[in-house]
């Protein structure tokens, strides 16, 4: 295991342990990380990023809080029942099997945005006049950048004329997040713990 699966998951989710389901879940996961090598210095970054980008899913991808729905019913006199129950069996408890059961498509943005931060990072050393978001979000083709802050009266759509961030900024950050915790040390943990990629590699022979 990883110590920035537990770095990523406490950043966003602070005071909620990360459950997982040990080696068996442990090996999982570490072939995710293996099967999608190329040896160029980015692998585990990209694959930060993959659970990053899962952790931080908009809406979540996962819940941590049983899901409320209205339960009707019409009892022998006619008379319509209704009562919030709390479901559940919709708890993601461990998800970072959650995670691997739909990874390759987080895995997927993850390398795409991965590569153009690095093509973006070559570019800007030859071309300093523009910033690595921006070229980022030439690399991807995200619009042209301008997104405007609504103002108090959103329900009117007035805007206030002012810009804030955009996709690219999120994903500059994400990339950055990922990175800072693949970097993540602790005195009393190890940096990588359970199946390693040795392991892996042990099996395969």
């Amino acid at each position: 295991m990883k110590l920035w699966v537990h770095v990523i998951w406490l950043k966003t989710n602070p005071g909620v342990t990360l459950q997982t389901m040990g080696p068996k879940e442990d090996r999982k996961f570490e072939s995710f990380i293996y099967r999608f090598q190329n040896g160029d210095g980015f692998d585990e970054t990209r694959a930060a990023l993959a659970w990053y980008l899962y952790v931080n899913s908009t809406p979540r991808a996962y819940n941590l809080r049983p899901v409320r729905h209205v339960d009707k019913f019409t009892t022998k006199n006619g008379n319509v029942i209704a009562r919030a129950v709390k479901d559940t069996s919709a708890l993601t408890r461990f998800p970072l099997s959650a995670f691997l059961a739909v990874c390759d498509g987080y895995y997927v943005q993850a390398s795409m945005q991965v590569d153009a931060f690095v093509k973006a990072a070559a570019t800007r050393k030859q071309d300093t006049s523009k910033s690595i978001t921006w070229l980022v979000r030439e690399e991807l083709g995200i619009g042209d950048g301008l997104r405007t802050v609504p103002s108090d009266d959103e329900d009117e759509g007035i805007h206030d004329g002012s810009l804030e961030g955009d996709e690219a900024d999120d994903i500059v950050e994400g990339i950055k997040a990922a990175y800072r915790a693949t970097q993540a040390k602790t005195a009393s943990l190890n940096s990588a713990w359970g199946v390693t990629q040795k392991d892996l590699e042990w099996d395969a022979e």
